[in-house]
């Protein structure tokens, strides 16, 4: 799937602060980051796209397979429009193994990681098929019950249950995922399922960037591998977040700015010349 396009995508404050740019989960889009963007954008240019397949972004055959690589390209070409050498990037649960399989492509493109409820991959082969096979019969789901009886089923799963106590939240998350198309959620879970992804823990000693790794302190699951990742990275800094679960910017977007702004702020420092193309 060709991704030298430009992915559509929302930018909030001034192009000549520092960039960061944000992808979201699977069903979401870059609206999702709103809330985190308007309160970043005092400091940073944030940049927050829609990812193939989610909200704007579905004028691509529908057909053609979407890979790892791929959207890598397409994160890149959205560097190269801004004409942004170093970026943060940042990234939510599916978005977040977009993120890192990104930066451990193209480090020399980046100032920073951030990764929020991601995961580096399933290690073995039996647990990727036995996840490819889960999310096919997701996806016949979705295509035969439609999407609003699968996220009904989606967001009672365990990752989830810091939601259950939000239920205007929840209910605005389910509201904003209605909005997709069944026929592109099928082919996203299958085609970005963890069991397609490559793991990349072996890449994580190599991962020379500053990162920091959050994830909620209600997400059992998600700790734990956030624990796990962190102390894989040579320069990554964990943070679980209090009261929150799977979704942190979204159920405390404050939190997520207040750990996210004072690591990205110190990066900077880092990398001031942030707006120095390269040749």
């Amino acid at each position: 799937m060709p991704m030298d396009i430009i992915w559509p995508h929302l930018t909030f404050g001034n192009a000549q602060k520092p960039p960061i740019i944000f992808l979201h989960g699977f069903m979401g889009r870059g609206e999702d980051w709103r809330a985190v963007c308007e309160m970043l954008a005092g400091d940073f240019y944030c940049l927050a796209p829609d990812l193939p397949g989610h909200g704007e972004n579905t004028k691509l055959p529908l057909d053609a397979p979407i890979i790892f690589n791929d959207l890598a390209k397409g994160v890149l070409t959205l560097l190269d429009v801004y004409a942004l050498p170093l970026a943060a990037l940042v990234g939510y649960s599916m978005g977040g193994r977009v993120a890192l399989h990104t930066i451990i492509k193209h480090p020399a493109r980046f100032r920073a990681l951030v990764l929020e409820s991601a995961s580096p991959g399933l290690k073995e082969e039996k647990e990727r098929q036995e996840r490819l096979e889960i999310d096919g019969m997701r996806a016949k789901n979705i295509l035969q019950n439609g999407l609003p009886s699968f996220l009904e089923k989606w967001y009672q799963a365990e990752v989830f249950a810091s939601l259950q106590s939000r239920p205007k939240i929840l209910d605005s998350i389910k509201t904003a995922r209605r909005q997709n198309e069944a026929a592109w959620m099928a082919k996203i879970i299958i085609d970005l399922s963890p069991g397609q992804q490559q793991p990349l823990w072996e890449e994580l000693p190599n991962l020379a960037l500053p990162s920091l790794i959050l994830a909620g302190e209600l997400d059992e699951k998600y700790s734990l591998i956030a624990t796990k990742t962190a102390g894989a990275v040579v320069n990554a800094q964990l943070q679980l977040i209090p009261e929150t679960g799977h979704n942190i910017h979204t159920e405390e977007a404050g939190g997520f700015v207040k750990e996210g702004e004072v690591f990205l702020k110190r990066t900077n420092e880092v990398h001031p010349n942030f707006c120095t193309t390269q040749n």
